[in-house]
């Protein structure tokens, strides 16, 4: 599959599926994804691709973290609890899980990624 399509199919999952659950408004996923509200318009109504690839990493991320929130919480409702709690967790710094991905930083996306996916094995070592 071209970068392009995996990018895009990527992105389209996280507005169909990710951003209803997480009760995201608008301000909400341009943090997240770190674009401007015109990319983020032109991308949902799929006319433009560009910068779906670079940002693919990023949105992965997401999705990960979405996956480990549903196998966490049954209810979408608890997951969008735990995303909008502050997190004593060193990685949050107080800031709530929605905070630390509204600040666009890759890196700290990717960490927000990992512990997700450590809190569904019960493993933080």
């Amino acid at each position: 599959m071209p970068e392009s399509s995996l990018a895009g199919a990527q992105f389209a999952h996280f507005l169909r599926a990710v951003s209803p659950a997480w009760e995201l408004n608008s301000e909400e996923e341009i943090g997240v994804l770190g674009m401007s509200g015109d990319d983020l318009l032109q991308m949902s109504e799929g006319t433009s691709t560009d910068g779906l690839a670079s940002g693919a990493d990023l949105v992965g991320a997401l999705n990960e973290i979405h996956g480990s929130l549903c196998l966490i919480y049954p209810l979408d409702k608890d997951a969008r609890g735990w995303l909008r709690r502050p997190n004593a967790a060193r990685i949050f710094g107080g800031l709530t899980p929605l905070q630390a991905l509204m600040r666009h930083d890759a890196d700290l996306t990717l960490r927000v990624a990992n512990y997700a996916q450590s809190a569904v094995s019960g493993d933080f070592s």
